[in-house]
This record gives C-alpha cells, sequence and structure tokens, in this order.
C-alpha cells in the first residue's frame, strides 16, 4: 500500500485544509498508483494536443472565410469550435503536467492531484458550455426551419 512521506498514519479528510503548506506531511501514492496516474497524464496530454490541433486547424479553415473559400454558414460553426478545442486542449495539457508531476514527485502527491482535478473541471466545464450552445443553436436551427417551411407552404 502507499506510504506517508515521513509519517506512518494517513491523512484524513479533516487535515486537507493545509496541504498547500509544504511543511505538512502529505499521503504518497504507491508505484501502481503511479502507474495509473501516469496512463491517465499521458492519455490527457495526448487528447490535450490533438483538441488544440483540431481547433488550430478550424481556426484557420475560418480564416479562409476571409478569403471566399468557406461560406459564411460553415465560418459561424468554425470559429466558435476551434476556440473551444483549443481551450479544451491547454485545459487537458495542464491537466496532465499536474498529473506527471504527482508520478514524478514526492511529498506534494494530494496536492498536485487537487491541481490535476481543478484542471480537469474546468475542461468539463468547457465541453458542457459547447454541448449546451450545441443544443441551443440545433433547436434554434430546426426551430426557424419549421417555420421557414410553414411560411413558404402558405
Amino acid at each position: 500500500m502507499a506510504d506517508l512521506v515521513g509519517s506512518s498514519e494517513p491523512r484524513g479528510p479533516d487535515s486537507a485544509g493545509p496541504l498547500a503548506d509544504p511543511s505538512v506531511t502529505q499521503y504518497e501514492f504507491s508505484q501502481s498508483e503511479n502507474l495509473i496516474i501516469g496512463q491517465c497524464a499521458h492519455r490527457a496530454r495526448i487528447f490535450g494536443i490533438l483538441c488544440a490541433v483540431s481547433g488550430a486547424m478550424q481556426l484557420l479553415a475560418a480564416l479562409g472565410a476571409a478569403f471566399g473559400s468557406v461560406e459564411l454558414s460553415t465560418l459561424l460553426f468554425l470559429v466558435p469550435s476551434g476556440c473551444f478545442n483549443v481551450l479544451l486542449g491547454i485545459l487537458l495539457t495542464r491537466a496532465s503536467t499536474a498529473l506527471s508531476k504527482v508520478v514524478s514527485t514526492t511529498g506534494q502527491d494530494i496536492t498536485l492531484l487537487m491541481e490535476a482535478l481543478g484542471q480537469l473541471s474546468r475542461a468539463f466545464v468547457v465541453q458542457i458550455a459547447a454541448a449546451i450552445l450545441f443544443m441551443l443553436v440545433l433547436v434554434s436551427v430546426s426551430v426557424a426551419m419549421l417555420m421557414m417551411s410553414k411560411v413558404l407552404a402558405s
């Protein structure tokens, strides 16, 4: 099982307050726990890079609209989508870095894990906002098309 650096007793939930203090002994993850955290960090980094590259490509395609190679309606999709993907990529890469530090350092595992969870939480907020925005746009376009078809039918 995992050890505490400098202590033989696990830290309980009530002791989470002083985690920012480097002099406070923290829980140290075991080698098998570090392996799982390291895999998660690696996968978060890969996905973060893919998101950022995808977002950058979408923004470059949107830039092509300025030269008439992309329709305006496509531009309205590419810019927000590209921005969301770049932001998501940055947040996932930051979370990956914090998770990697959990594995590569000693004495700060809980603090670094909490930092990584904060970054992952921000990434989830970006995903939630993108999903809600997409659904709102989809409903709005569907309603508009329905209304247009009724107007054209009369």
